[in-house]
């Protein structure tokens, strides 16, 4: 391997990744008495999307939750909110769980809003009761206090690695993991018994994302390379409203509540206010989903503003009344040079979530010995779209339970097989060319994968990816940047896994949306797409029916 290995490390557990989930795999790993590494991009606390999250929590506890609401009631909602696509087994244990994982959290000494001394349920769309609990400061306080307790559980915390690639040994078994130390051309090899994938989500490929800068969907690129099925990964949530520019607020979401002003404008680069194309009752207070794919629509085809966005226009919102409903968020834009009063701003639709992931049983486990996946890399929680606030529940459930179920693997597996980074030579020049590849991947995600698809395009992108593909094989890097050849090879691989599914799934489906197959269609698609790596190095998507409860829950849906 191109830097040589200068550190290695054995252990019991390894976890790759520092959001909720990985830092709850990692406590739990602990507490069943393993010797744990947990191995990050940025700072414990600080890194990942769970530093960014609202902080609040769907869940079933006693004491909390109505009377009437119940475990069945709530994989109900998921199974109609995910069109009937999510796996019940996995969906019922994060439902039964979810209120020993609140509970656990209190024990970690993570608060939970009270009001007289009483933690009290919110509405949460989508669900049938309240069921929202919520950490006061959100995501940033929730992750400070659990990296408090990380430094202290005895697992080795290590921080600023960069991912390169899971380690096989010649039996297929997972055995740890390689990284590499930011501007640091040595390497770090970790060999443990059990590995716990917990990168985070995909939203980083794609040029807008509300996710943490470096979330780029390696964990699921990962996961596929080293042999573990994937499924579900057509489905990618969207927000609408993100800012698209200045920089520094790129990703940032600018509020729906914005839109709900009736003096409220959307305006492409022409001027024009163009949702009287795709909503001419509606306009600006269209739902979100048709606002997203008539955005994207305007951007594609080339009326967008040069930073790939739209105008919001606020100049005529009383300026009062803004700050009533985001005021936070004006502060941010003043921070930043923005007056709403004078100019407009640019927001664009955003990546937010990932519905898909490796296929796991409901202690994480994927079909590759060795291997679990938990939060956005473990598939089959979500199903076609995300129930609100499960994402953070998906992640404190699962993760505990990887983190238990890995520490007590057995065996050690046999010696790595021999890594080939594709990388030669030595030439500086290969930073700006991955730079220009990962651009362009997130180009293609966009105009082909983005909201709303067609086969043509993805058609056409498949092959823009393919030969990126190549292009990252051929690239010239120095040592110091193996890590950023692996990023981008495993980037091309999961937008392959993604265009695949899209394509194949030839309807619209919560997440999917298909202009040449715009209804649902239940006759032919109550099937997941399993993806699986073949023998060429390419994915291969296979269509799987869903389970006979899911056929009849969408049954008696069709007909109530």
């Amino acid at each position: 391997m191109r830097g040589g290995i200068v550190e290695e490390i054995r252990t019991d557990v390894l976890v790759v990744g520092g959001g909720l989930a990985g830092t709850l795999a990692a406590l739990a790993a602990r507490e069943e008495g393993a010797d744990v590494c947990i191995a990050m991009k940025g700072e414990s606390g600080l890194t990942g999307n769970s530093a960014r999250a609202g902080g609040v929590f769907a869940t079933i506890l006693e004491g909390f939750s109505l009377p009437d609401d119940s475990v069945e009631t709530m994989v109900a909602d998921n199974f109609r909110s995910g069109w009937f696509m999510s796996d019940p087994a996995l969906v019922r244990a994060v439902a039964a769980e979810s209120g020993a994982a609140i509970e656990r959290l209190r024990d970690y000494v993570v608060p939970f809003l009270e009001k007289n001394g009483r933690m009290t349920p919110t509405k949460l769309p989508g669900h049938t009761y309240p069921r929202g609990a919520r950490v006061p400061g959100g995501g940033p306080r929730m992750m400070r206090i659990l990296g408090a307790r990380l430094a202290q559980s005895g697992a080795r915390v290590m921080e600023g690695l960069s991912f390169i690639g899971l380690l096989r040994d010649g039996g297929g078994r997972v055995v740890g993991a390689d990284f590499q130390e930011e501007g640091n051309s040595g390497l770090l090899r970790v060999h443990a018994r059990a590995t716990v994938l917990a990168m985070g989500g995909l939203g980083g490929m794609y040029p807008i994302t509300t996710n943490a800068p470096g979330v780029a969907g390696v964990g699921y690129g990962a996961a596929l390379d080293a042999g573990a099925r994937l499924r579900d990964m057509e489905f990618v949530q969207f927000t609408p409203t993100a800012m698209a520019h200045p920089p520094q607020l790129r990703g940032r979401n600018s509020g729906g509540m914005a839109l709900s002003f009736p003096e409220t404008r959307l305006r492409n680069s022409l001027n024009e206010r163009f949702m009287v194309r795709y909503a001419p009752d509606d306009m600006e207070h269209a739902k979100r989903d048709i606002l997203s794919r008539a955005m994207h629509r305007e951007i594609v085809e080339g009326r967008g503003t040069e930073n790939g966005g739209l105008y919001l226009d606020l100049t005529n919102v009383p300026y009062d009344g803004l700050r009533d409903v985001m005021g936070e968020i004006i502060d941010d834009f003043e921070a930043a040079g923005l007056d709403v009063r004078k100019e407009p701003i640019e927001i664009a639709p955003a990546a937010h979530s990932c519905m898909g992931g490796a296929i796991i049983d409901t202690n994480g486990r994927t079909d590759v010995a060795g291997l679990f996946a938990a939060g956005e890399n473990g598939g089959g929680l979500h199903g076609a779209n995300r129930l609100a606030s499960g994402g953070l529940t998906v992640c404190a459930v699962m993760g505990d339970r990887a983190g238990r179920a890995a520490a007590h693997v057995e065996g050690e597996g046999g010696p790595p097989e021999k890594r080939e980074t594709g990388a030669n030579g030595a030439d500086e020049a290969g930073d700006a060319q991955l730079d220009e590849i990962e651009k362009e991947i997130r180009d293609v995600m966009f105009s082909a994968g983005g909201i709303e698809r067609s086969a043509g395009a993805l058609q056409a992108g498949r092959k823009r990816i393919a030969a990126l593909k190549e292009r990252v094989a051929e690239v010239s890097t120095p040592a110091s940047l193996v890590s950023r050849h692996a990023q981008a090879r495993l980037m091309c691989l999961t937008a392959e896994a993604m265009l695949g599914a899209m394509l194949m799934r030839a309807e619209s489906r919560g997440a999917h949306a298909r202009s040449d197959y715009s209804e649902r269609d239940d006759a032919n698609w109550l099937a997941n797409i399993h993806v699986s790596l073949g023998a060429d190095g390419t994915p291969a998507h296979e269509k799987v029916p869903v389970s006979d409860e899911l056929r009849e829950a969408a049954a008696s849906r069709a007909s109530a």
